[in-house]
């Protein structure tokens, strides 16, 4: 009796293990593809369709002509660094312990200048999100611009 509960403790903890090792493995997969989509979107300056594939309250925290103005300022932001809007992978994909929220570090550098770009996503049921997308001179503790109003409601 003993033996088969200490079978079956290792059973599940080894079976956590996995499906956890598993979902870390596929939230970084699905971070890294709504990166690489986005930053096409951004090329393209599809901000229509990037408004349509918010969270849902990013959406409710910003009106869509906001969003697009926002964005354009991003963009414009961007371009000064590099006209390109070639994006460098920086930090991994982390995980804030206050909210479900995810973070993506990507970076810029041209013309004397670097960016740091911090995009943002929900996770939940399994799927990422895009929530926010701000530009911040490595320079400047200020200047940041943000495409949407949902983190300043954290």
């Amino acid at each position: 009796m003993i033996i088969y509960q200490r079978i079956k403790f290792v059973f599940i903890v080894l079976l956590s293990s996995v499906l956890i090792a598993n979902c870390t493995v596929d939230y970084k997969k699905r971070g890294d593809e709504l990166i690489d989509r986005l930053n096409l979107q951004v090329k393209a300056a599809e901000f229509d369709q990037l408004y349509e594939e918010l969270s849902g309250e990013a959406k409710r925290s910003t009106p869509k002509d906001e969003f697009i103005r926002n964005m354009d300022e991003v963009v414009s932001r961007m371009k000064e660094v590099d006209e390109s809007l070639t994006w460098k992978k920086g930090n991994l994909l982390l995980s804030n312990e206050y909210a479900d929220l995810y973070f993506v570090h990507r970076e810029m550098e041209g013309n004397g200048q670097k960016l740091n770009i911090e995009i943002t996503s929900t996770y939940t049921l399994g799927l990422l999100d895009y929530y926010d997308i701000c530009v911040m001179p490595t320079e400047a503790s200020t200047g940041a611009v943000c495409a949407t109003n949902a983190l300043r409601k954290i």
